[in-house]
């Protein structure tokens, strides 16, 4: 698996604004499945891989996603972000995407794809 460097890590975690939110994820609704990103630091840079998620719940700020694969962001040992499927998680940033690739072309955006 060839990982690329980053330069920054992931934005803060801070809530966008309803109106934002809307424009980005009007199109998702309850039970709506889709891409996330999980982003770790590893070895002073950050790394993120795609994984597969259904809404199950949705407010007009956040999404609460139920992942539906395991992913590792990297095999390294002791990689600090590996989260199962199953796991529950509250996205305030508005980071959902309907495919893997779009989901794939925002970590090379950043610099973060690890795969």
């Amino acid at each position: 698996m060839a990982l690329e460097k980053a330069k920054a890590g992931p934005p803060d975690t801070t809530v966008i604004s309803a109106g934002d939110f809307q424009r980005k994820l009007g199109w998702v609704k309850e039970g709506t499945e889709g891409y996330a990103v999980v982003t770790a630091p590893i070895n002073g840079h950050y790394y993120g891989r795609p994984i597969k998620a259904r809404v199950i719940s949705k407010t007009d700020r956040e999404l609460k996603l139920r992942f539906l694969e395991s992913v590792m962001v990297a095999p390294a040992k002791n990689c600090p972000a590996e989260v199962k499927s199953g796991q529950t998680y509250w996205e305030k940033r508005g980071d959902f995407w309907q495919t893997r690739d779009e989901a794939r072309q925002y970590l090379a955006k950043h610099g973060w794809l690890g795969e």
